[in-house]
């Protein structure tokens, strides 16, 4: 498995877990415990965004790699 696939396949994971967090946030009824299911989805949002940059500039240095 190349290092570009393997960072998708992480970013699928990473939006996965990001659902269930956002899922978790609106059932929860406790505002101390929202902010921090908020402040969770905002952490992993940039950890998503970094990721992402990630595999573009990967694409861009070995085209192979776009779309797998």
């Amino acid at each position: 498995m190349t290092v570009a696939s393997r960072l998708k396949q992480s970013l699928a994971t990473l939006k996965h877990i990001e659902a269930g967090i956002h899922t978790f946030m609106e059932r929860a009824t406790d505002d101390q415990v929202k902010r921090e299911f908020q402040s969770c989805q905002e952490s992993l949002e940039r950890i998503i965004n970094r990721v992402e940059t990630r595999i573009k500039e990967i694409e861009l240095e070995e085209p192979q790699f776009k779309g797998f």
